[in-house]
């Protein structure tokens, strides 16, 4: 199954190719949240990626949230070739195709060596545009910077 299609799976779906732990979440929550295990981590059976989830007191919740970063980690560790995104640019983690987007903006960062002005270029997108894409999620933003400063310690060696 390539990322695409794992990307754009149900929830149901999705949990099927993950196992799932449960477990009790320490910190501030009262005590319900340190005596019930309703913190929740996801591993992606094929991959090995994983996610999690604590900070509600209702696993559902908490389970819900660790989807989404499953999937937005798969966007972001699963590479593919680049294919110029067609969708809307203006969307928030909690769209349904915000993974593929990030998954998408990567690949073609990855393409260009993690320069975000020569991606735009490609994009027909100004770099603060996209700029503003990339920062929407401190994950990503982060992901993003990491990325270019292994390349630029690359490129000193």
């Amino acid at each position: 199954m390539g990322r695409q299609e794992l990307l754009l799976l149900g929830d149901e779906d999705l949990l099927n190719l993950c196992s799932q732990d449960f477990f009790k979440a320490s910190g501030p929550g009262g005590q319900k949240k340190n005596k019930t295990s309703s913190a929740v981590r996801l591993i992606h059976k094929e991959s090995g990626i994983q996610a999690s989830a604590s900070e509600d007191r209702q696993q559902s919740v908490n389970k819900k949230r660790a989807l989404r970063r499953l999937r937005l980690e798969l966007a972001l560790q699963i590479r593919e070739d680049f294919s110029p995104w067609k969708g809307e640019w203006n969307m928030n983690e909690k769209n349904d195709l915000y993974a593929v987007l990030v998954a998408t903006l990567i690949d073609g960062l990855e393409e260009c060596n993690y320069q975000v002005s020569d991606l735009s270029k490609k994009l027909s997108l100004s770099t603060s545009a996209l700029i503003k894409v990339l920062h929407k999620s401190q994950i990503v933003w982060r992901f993003v910077n990491e990325q270019r400063q292994k390349r630029n310690l690359k490129a000193l060696k």
